[in-house]
């Protein structure tokens, strides 16, 4: 069900347990409590790395003039507030991330741990100093080029658009004009090489990594949907594949994400703007039992019963 849908089950006594979004997490069901449920299951932003003027090998739009400077996706993964969006907007039912795999083995946490959330005068520099000129309105330009784009989200995802326009907000303050717009998920994977779009996952592989940014995914279904065409990342993704030995496999996915010149991360390419790990929230009827949950991943409701038979 969506989760409204969930939330007027449970209220009616209909189910036993209820998958529900934030904006229901305080509102009281009788008969059921309350639990939060902690995850790696992300959400982010996706900006194409290719100018336009192309078409995809499925005939579609491909290629953004904005997003595509590396200066711009650089601002907006500096200059993000993310623990203003899981406090105002997630209810502070999450958690602030500047790598998507940052509670895996391959993840890199530790490079990231020193990134200043919200840095919004260090983002305003790098603009500054790539040619990115505050007009008259506020909005930067560069080339004749307006400094705006347009980020999709589900529509039926109410999460996602709310992200969607938390993330246009902030991006004023530093001269971006950001302009959600709801759509389905058809449309959206027509228009995932020419516009931004909130996206999420979170599963316990690192074979995701070669997902977003690995260039012979370029062309799959939702797979590098940026166009992410690094040698170098390619160089250490291949390195995974053929390791024999997990620690050396490891490592090298590791340096697909950066291995302290190049990578695919926030520290390097940054064709993905990371926001936070959501907290999945449930009402479970009173006198069910749900034992000891494990971290869950993006698949929501399988990660609820993978311990099923200690309910």
């Amino acid at each position: 069900m969506e989760s409204s849908s969930a939330f007027a089950a449970a209220k009616a006594g209909e189910v036993d347990i209820a998958l529900v979004d934030h904006s229901m997490a305080e509102s009281p069901v009788e008969g059921y409590s309350f639990k939060t449920m902690e995850s790696y299951d992300y959400r982010i932003l996706s900006m194409p790395c290719v100018k336009s003027g192309n078409t995809t090998e499925q005939g579609d739009p491909m290629g953004n003039d904005v997003t595509s400077d590396l200066a711009i996706r650089k601002a907006l993964t500096i200059g993000l507030n993310r623990q203003a969006i899981v406090d105002d907007v997630l209810e502070g039912y999450g958690e602030p991330i500047f790598d998507m795999f940052a509670k895996f083995p391959w993840g890199i946490a530790d490079e990231v741990a020193n990134i200043k959330d919200g840095d919004v005068e260090a983002a305003k520099k790098i603009l500054d100093d790539a040619g990115w000129v505050v007009g008259a309105d506020g909005i930067r330009e560069k080339d004749g080029i307006k400094a705006e784009f347009r980020l999709l989200y589900p529509a039926s995802d109410d999460t996602r658009q709310s992200c969607a326009e938390a993330f246009a907000v902030q991006c004023k303050k530093i001269g971006i004009n950001v302009i959600p717009e709801g759509s389905d998920w058809t449309e959206m994977e027509k228009r995932q090489s020419s516009d931004a779009c909130v996206i999420g996952g979170g599963q316990y592989t690192p074979e995701v990594v070669a997902r977003f940014y690995f260039s012979e995914r370029i062309g799959g279904p939702w797979s590098n949907i940026v166009r992410e065409n690094n040698p170098i990342v390619d160089e250490h993704i291949r390195a995974a594949y053929l390791a024999t030995d997990e620690k050396v496999a490891i490592k090298n996915w590791q340096k697909a994400l950066w291995d302290g010149k190049e990578g695919g991360s926030v520290l390097g390419d940054a064709p993905y703007c990371t926001i936070c790990y959501l907290e999945h929230l449930y009402f479970v009827r009173d006198g069910l039992d749900l034992g000891r949950q494990k971290l869950h991943t993006h698949a929501r409701d399988l990660s609820l019963m993978a311990n099923i038979e200690e309910w």
